[in-house]
C-alpha cells in the first residue's frame, strides 16, 4: 500500500471554535461486484516519472478479472448494514471489484449562519494486502479480528470460536471465487 497527503498542517495557539456534532444514522448498505475503475495519473507527479500518484476514474469501469482471485470465504451481496453497526468481529469481506455503497441519514437542523457543514467518517477496518510474499495473502482467511495483537496473530491471541461467530460466517461469509475466472479471461483463444 501507498499513501500520499496532499496537505500537512498544523497551528499553534489557535483558539477553539465551538462545534455541534449531529450524528448520522446508517440507512441502508448494499455489497454488490462493480468492477474496476480506470486508473489515471497527474502528468505533472512528482514520483516513478509522472506515474504516481494513481488516481481513479469512477465513470470508466471494467468487469473483467485484473488479477488472479484470492481464496477464501467473502461476504455474500445485498444489504449488510448489520455488519457495520458496531466494532465487533462481524464485518464486511470484501473481494477484488466489491463495491459498498452506504447511505446515511441526513442532519435535519439548517446550519446556523456562518457556519459549515462538513461530514466527518469513523471507519473501523482492515486491509489484506494479495501480495504473493505477504503471509495469508492468497486467501481472506483467517479473518482478523478485534481482540488480536497483531497480524497474524499471535499463537496466545484468543480466536473467536463461540456459537453466534461461527454462525455469523455461516450465514454472512458464503460466497467463493471461482479459481479459473482469471485464467479464463487471460487465455489466448
Amino acid at each position: 500500500m501507498e499513501l500520499y497527503w496532499d496537505h500537512a498542517f498544523f497551528t499553534v495557539d489557535e483558539e477553539n471554535a465551538e462545534t455541534v456534532t449531529q450524528p448520522c444514522a446508517l440507512v441502508a448498505t448494499d455489497l454488490h461486484f462493480r468492477g474496476f475503475s480506470r486508473r489515471t495519473y497527474d502528468d505533472n507527479a512528482l514520483f516513478r516519472n509522472g506515474r504516481a500518484p494513481e488516481g481513479y476514474d469512477y465513470a470508466s469501469v471494467t468487469t473483467a478479472p485484473r488479477w488472479p482471485l484470492i481464496s477464501g470465504r467473502f461476504t455474500r451481496y445485498g444489504e449488510s448494514t448489520s455488519l457495520l453497526i458496531d466494532h465487533d468481529d462481524r464485518m464486511v469481506v470484501m473481494g477484488p471489484g466489491d463495491e459498498l455503497t452506504i447511505e446515511f441519514s441526513a442532519p435535519t437542523e439548517a446550519v446556523p449562519d456562518g457556519w459549515k457543514r462538513d461530514f466527518v467518517l469513523t471507519n473501523i477496518g482492515y486491509d489484506k494486502d494479495a501480495d504473493l510474499n505477504t503471509i495469508y495473502g492468497q486467501s481472506s482467511e483467517p479473518f482478523p479480528f478485534r481482540a488480536m495483537t497483531r497480524y497474524p496473530f499471535s499463537p496466545d491471541d484468543q480466536v473467536p470460536d463461540s456459537v453466534e461467530y461461527r454462525r455469523y460466517v455461516d450465514a454472512w461469509q458464503t460466497r467463493e471465487y471461482s479459481p479459473n475466472a482469471f485464467r479464463d479471461a487471460v487465455r489466448i483463444p
